[in-house]
């Protein structure tokens, strides 16, 4: 058996995401714990119950999430 898999608060999370968004937007005092550049717009797409594992072993199934995936965040359950 293998670990379960935790997820990382504060550097790799679900729950890390909107406190990096709104600090790349330019408000201050949420921090950017995912290290996202700064933009002028974000689009946030969150496909519920798909996960990293699921997309890695069916690439075919959504070829252009497959392509574009640039990392991977962890999430509490549920997510």
């Amino acid at each position: 058996m293998t670990a379960p898999l935790l997820p990382e608060y504060g550097t790799a999370s679900l729950a890390d995401l909107s406190r990096s968004l709104l600090s790349v937007l330019g408000m201050e005092g949420h921090g950017n714990p995912l290290g996202l550049e700064a933009a002028e717009h974000v689009l946030v797409f969150l496909v519920d119950g798909l996960g990293a594992e699921l997309l890695d072993a069916h690439p075919e199934a959504a070829p252009f999430l497959s392509a574009r995936r640039a990392r991977v965040l962890t999430a509490g359950f549920p997510a």
